[in-house]
């Protein structure tokens, strides 16, 4: 099922595309079983479309509520989403992280000389 709602500057049937193309692309072909889709713009949330199969052997479709395994994703996700707000000027390259996580503050590294 597919959930799509009005949200500004996302236009509802452009996001319909993504369906189609990972479908085609990926699904169909067999390089992905499945998919779970989720298009949000200022904490709402515009798209939602589970696609394909969660566990080909038993045929069993991918839901909302699918936990996916995404291992060492979170590395260049959280990157991008880094660049994104020093884009906006947020925060420098240079800004020492303890600014924005004070606990962190009087954290040290230690290097050994062997």
């Amino acid at each position: 099922m597919t959930e799509i709602t009005s949200v500004a500057g996302l236009e509802p049937n452009q996001l319909l595309h993504i369906e189609g193309h990972l479908d085609r692309r990926y699904i169909q072909p067999g390089k992905i079983p499945g998919a779970l889709t989720l298009v949000a713009r200022r904490g709402e949330i515009a798209y939602v479309k589970a696609q394909g199969l969660m566990d080909v052997e038993r045929n069993k479709p991918v839901r909302r509520d699918t936990v996916f395994r995404i291992y060492s994703m979170t590395k260049p996700i959280t990157s991008i989403a880094m660049m994104q707000l020093y884009e906006q000027g947020r925060f420098l390259l240079d800004d020492p992280v303890h600014k924005y996580i004070p606990a962190w503050k009087n954290l040290r590294v230690y290097k050994s000389g062997v």
